[in-house]
């Protein structure tokens, strides 16, 4: 009897691991395709939808929650005077700099409180993990409480411009002055350390790598620079090109993208180029955006590009590029105007872009899949469409223009 128990008890305890083995195989998570993005921890940055400009300090444009699901506006806000984007804070309180005022803003468009700093500034908020506020109005950076109260401000040795300002895993600032000058600047406010290159141009946006070690900085004539936040020393540099202050996006296995506006050594023409993080070329797209002025053919702005989960990338001016992760164009589409706002893309593969109609005081907002079909069309918003970045809040966008209106698009 006592035998036979003792099998009984065998058989179950076999049984029970081979549920436990079958459960283990039925939850392995699949192989993701090559290509595929993930949001990349960054834990000195605020848990919100939107903590700074272009959504992180890869400007990959790409929010985690789902964008504006019927092209309508629901509040607008006037009489400001912008030029730069918007950030949003972990209780959805949006914040906006404009060139007198940073302001937040309720998740209904009511105004909770302005701060007064009297000096015009370009640059977008960033908001960290304790609600913090960085914001440059020069020649000071700041750092401010979520209620409005200063804490405390760093003076640059020379002029601060743009939209500059990004912020490391562990929390540092890093922005650059008009005296060629790269600044650390500590979450207390203090400085840590800088370098100098003549390369470096005042204000420009930076990305950084996913692993935080390095920043990646569009300079003079000089289309990436890499440099080391450990030994605080420039790595590499990449070609002799203009890339018109765009920030260059970075995917997660820290290729690099950026699009230039001239004709450079490399491709001939202008050109859409991933390199990896050696500086070394992957792919290049050669595109060749003119348009007349005066007679005169020039080259339009290239906003921000984006990156969508799959790996694909959208970029583009008077025509809008897909391209898939291995640089073979996936689609393009002619606007048949100039895109202004920095491109966006939400939860669901979605992507938002504007169309500018020659500074006409007004422009088009569009959301299109990642097949390049239109989901809706809003037509002649109110206000100068800007470079700067939108910003996506649930099931909201929300788009400063370049002047006095700031709209919520639902």
């Amino acid at each position: 009897m006592r035998t036979k128990m003792k099998k009984l008890f065998l058989l179950l305890i076999t049984f029970l691991f081979s549920l436990i083995g079958c459960k283990d195989e039925g939850t392995k998570p699949q192989e993701l395709p090559p290509g595929y993005q993930q949001d990349i921890p960054w834990p000195s940055l605020a848990d919100s939808p939107w903590p700074m400009n272009h959504h992180d300090p890869q400007s990959t444009g790409r929010g985690d929650q789902v964008g504006a699901l019927s092209g309508v506006i629901e509040w607008t806000l006037d009489s400001l005077d912008l030029h730069s984007g918007s950030a949003v804070g972990i209780d959805s309180t949006i914040y906006i700099s404009d060139t007198r005022f940073l302001r937040a803003i309720s998740f209904n468009g009511k105004i909770k409180w302005k701060l007064e700093l009297g000096h015009q500034t370009l640059t977008t908020p960033v908001i960290s993990n304790d609600g913090t506020i960085y914001i440059i109005y020069p020649p000071y950076v700041y750092g401010i409480e979520p209620t409005g109260k200063i804490k405390w401000k760093f003076a640059a040795d020379n002029t601060i411009d743009n939209d500059g300002l990004n912020i490391g895993k562990d929390g540092t600032l890093y922005f650059i002055d008009s005296g060629n000058k790269l600044y650390a600047l500590g979450k207390d406010g203090n400085l840590k350390w800088s370098l100098i290159d003549y390369r470096f141009v005042s204000g420009t946006p930076t990305s950084i790598s996913p692993d935080g070690g390095t920043l990646y900085v569009s300079g003079t004539n000089t289309g990436i620079i890499a440099i080391d936040l450990f030994t605080k020393m420039v790595k590499w540099s990449f070609g002799e090109m203009n890339t018109g202050g765009a920030a260059p996006l970075i995917d997660n296995d820290g290729n690099i993208y950026l699009t230039t506006s001239d004709i450079n050594t490399i491709s001939g023409n202008p050109a859409f180029f991933s390199i990896n993080t050696s500086g070394k070329i992957r792919w290049f797209i050669q595109h060749n955006q003119f348009y007349k002025f005066s007679g005169e053919p020039m080259l339009p702005s290239h906003p921000e590009p984006t990156m969508d989960h799959k790996g694909n990338i959208y970029f583009g001016s008077d025509t809008l590029y897909s391209i898939d992760y291995t640089g073979k164009i996936r689609w393009k589409k002619n606007l048949m105007a100039s895109s202004a706002l920095a491109l966006i893309c939400d939860k669901d593969n979605y992507i938002y872009f504007a169309k500018d109609y020659a500074h006409h005081g007004n422009f088009d907002l569009n959301k299109i899949n990642s097949d390049g079909d239109i989901i809706w069309s809003m037509k002649n918003i109110i206000g100068e469409s800007s470079s700067s970045s939108p910003a996506i809040i649930n099931n909201k966008i929300i788009i400063p223009t370049h002047d006095k209106y700031i709209h919520s698009i639902k």
